[in-house]
Formats: structure tokens, C-alpha cells, sequence
């Protein structure tokens, strides 16, 4: 290549950086890198408490083996393992009692409704707070028991056919909870980031993620970085994860008035797994959100203190494998009114707080293992 033909290359190739500058195709940051013009620094914080609620001991008077045809007293004692939340509408069920008799000689596992009960707690109840029958729940203070106590028979020889049996009663514990996270999401005016890259300086954000107690965990994360350019519109993913020993369970219908366990009903979440509610502050509009969610809005007139719009979920929520089985996305953007603040207000950045909160009922179980010795072998 000649001397003439070398400089008109280069003479092209610099004409033609120079309309991509120009035509702002390409900034100086990408150019010449130099540090990040926005870093985030992300902190996520998590109450300790995951299972609210335990199996404290399971015990049995007299102590296993067991002679056949004999009284035995089961004790359950229940507890609450947080500090600072109650555990609300709780019921505990003996759902599974092979061989095991009422006192009045009904079969435990018979289909007569909780043929054996818990003993009475409260002497103005016809029967136990926790035990389910005719809308009796019960509320667990922080870090307090429950005890229940079940008499019951144990078989007779003829039952057991004179041979000595190991049997195991399962228990379990339904209750109620609402999991909650605090979201502080920082939103950076675009000029901000702009005159960073030409400075080639950076400024620190920080996003916080806040999750409150509870079996299921409520987790938001952003598409791409995780900051909102004001002018801009972004992508918000909620996730909810199950990170507790037991498992979520349906709510019924609350109109059961007869003896049967009515382990799961309240009002607000008949036949449905879990309820979730996201609060976006008035700043934040909501350009498209989910289906199954339902989008009602406050402000000054009708709520003072906490004006927004609250996304509610009109459908069950699907788990697979400890998870939500499909992303729950809300596309957001800062308001136009707000936006033109940041712009004529020369706000580098502000950061505002969306909140999440998930109502459901959740299960566990445990079980105590007895010998039935015969008397007469």
C-alpha cells in the first residue's frame, strides 16, 4: 500500500469516529474505560426466623411400651419460635391415629369428625382454641407454647392380635402468617450518569432489600442493573420462595359450622394457596403489570400517609420445587412531573420505597412412635 493510500485510510477512519461521536453512537466512557459511572451496592438483610412455628416436644403418659386396653395421655406442645411476630389462627390436628380409641370407644381414624380431641383449654369452650372444631383457632404470642393433650385408648389384645406393634401418631400444625420485604430502590436522573462518564468519575447508590420472618420469602430483583434511570422505563421480577420445613396449603371456604377440622379457613384467602400484595409509592407508575393482578390506587384525599398503587394478586400463586413457577414482572417508570423535578431540580438521585407483603396459611408436621405391648401374648 502506498504513502498516499495509507493516509487516506486513516484519514477515513478518523472522519468516521468522529461522526459516531458526533451522533452520540458511542460515548466516551466506552472509549476510553475508566471507572463505573453508577455502582450499586446491594444489601440484603434477613430476619433469622424462617419456621415460625415447631413441634417444642411430643411426649406420651405413660411412657411407650404401652399395655394394651390402657388409658395414655399424648401431650403436644406447640411453640412459636420468633421474638416479635404472633402466630395467628392456628390449629393443631391428631390426623392419624392407627388402632387408637376415644374413650367412649370411637375409632380414632373412624369417619366420625375428630373422633379423638384435644382436651378442653378453656372451660367457657365447648372445646380446645387450637383444635379446629366449629371455627376455634388459637394465637401463639412471640416465643410462648401451646400444649395440647390428648386421652385415648390403646388397643385391645384382640386388636393387635396378641402380637406387640410399633405404631406412630402423626400430628400436624396449621397457621396463619404474612411475610413482608422493604424494597429502597434508587432511581438515578440519566444527566447524572452522563456527566459521570464525561468526568470520568462514579457515584455509589445502594439498593436494600429488607425480608421480614416467615416460610415464605419475598425477593424483588431489577432487569439489568439494579437502578432505574429516571427517563427510563425498567423491569421489576418478584419471586417467592418457600424456605421453610413444612409446606403452603390451601384455604376453604370459612363456612364449615359443624365438628369437623376446619384447619385452614379464613375470609380473605378461600381456596387459595397465597395472597400477595405490592405497594409502588405515587412517584412509581406501573406501565404494564402481570395477569391475575388487580391494580388499586390511593392518594392525598383518601390516604395520607401512603398514597400509591397496590398490586393484588386475583389468582393462586404456583409453586414448583420451592419457587414461583413463572416471574411475576411489573414494568415501572418514574412519573413524567417527577421526572421533570429531577431534571429541573438537578437531583442526582433519589430512592424510593415499594413494599411487598404475601398472606397464607402454611403446615407442618411431626409424628411420635409407640409400642403397643400386649398384655396376654
Amino acid at each position: 500500500m502506498d504513502a498516499d493510500l495509507m493516509h487516506n485510510a486513516v484519514l477515513i477512519l478518523v472522519l468516521v469516529s468522529a461522526v459516531v461521536l458526533v451522533a452520540g453512537c458511542t460515548d466516551l466512557a466506552n472509549l476510553f474505560p475508566g471507572p463505573k459511572a453508577i455502582s450499586v451496592n446491594v444489601v440484603d438483610e434477613y430476619k433469622d426466623t424462617k419456621d415460625m412455628l415447631s413441634f417444642a416436644k411430643i411426649w406420651t403418659e405413660p411412657q411407650s411400651p404401652i399395655l394394651t386396653n390402657r388409658q395414655v395421655t399424648f401431650s403436644v406442645l406447640v411453640q412459636n419460635n420468633d421474638k416479635y411476630e404472633p402466630v395467628k389462627n392456628m390449629v393443631v390436628q391428631m390426623y392419624d391415629a392407627p388402632t387408637f380409641k376415644s374413650l367412649d370407644g370411637k375409632t380414632c381414624n373412624s369417619n366420625i369428625p375428630l373422633a379423638c380431641k384435644p382436651e378442653k383449654d378453656d372451660p367457657d369452650k365447648s372445646y380446645h382454641t387450637c383444635s379446629g372444631i366449629e371455627g376455634n383457632r388459637c394465637e401463639i404470642n412471640p416465643d410462648e407454647q401451646k400444649l395440647l393433650t390428648y386421652k385415648i385408648m390403646t388397643p385391645t389384645d384382640d386388636e393387635v392380635v396378641h402380637v406387640k406393634s410399633d405404631v406412630e401418631l402423626k400430628f400436624l400444625a396449621s397457621y396463619q402468617f404474612n411475610s413482608k420485604l422493604n424494597l429502597i430502590l434508587p432511581i438515578v436522573n440519566y444527566d447524572e450518569m452522563v456527566r459521570r462518564q464525561r468526568e470520568g468519575t462514579s457515584d455509589t447508590v445502594q439498593l436494600v432489600k429488607s425480608h421480614g420472618a416467615g416460610p415464605i420469602q419475598i425477593d424483588v430483583d431489577l432487569m439489568g442493573e439494579n437502578y432505574i434511570l429516571a427517563d427510563q422505563p425498567s423491569i421489576i421480577s418478584v419471586t417467592l420462595r418457600d424456605v421453610g420445613s413444612g409446606s403452603l396449603v390451601e384455604g376453604i371456604d370459612p363456612k364449615n359450622t359443624d365438628t369437623s377440622p376446619d384447619t385452614t379457613s379464613i375470609p380473605a384467602l378461600p381456596k387459595r394457596k397465597i395472597k400477595l400484595e405490592i405497594n409502588f409509592p405515587e412517584q412509581i407508575g406501573i406501565v404494564e403489570k402481570p395477569d391475575g393482578f388487580d391494580l388499586a390506587y390511593t392518594d392525598t384525599t383518601n390516604n395520607a400517609n401512603n398514597p400509591g398503587t397496590t398490586a393484588i394478586s386475583t389468582a393462586d400463586i404456583d409453586f414448583f420445587k420451592g419457587k414461583t413457577q413463572q416471574s411475576i414482572n411489573f414494568k415501572i417508570k418514574l412519573k413524567d412531573d417527577v421526572k421533570t423535578n429531577f431534571q429541573t431540580l438537578h437531583i442526582p438521585f433519589r430512592s424510593y420505597a415499594i413494599t411487598a407483603q404475601a398472606d397464607y396459611f402454611y403446615e407442618i408436621r411431626n409424628s411420635i412412635k409407640v409400642t403397643i405391648q400386649p398384655s396376654k401374648v
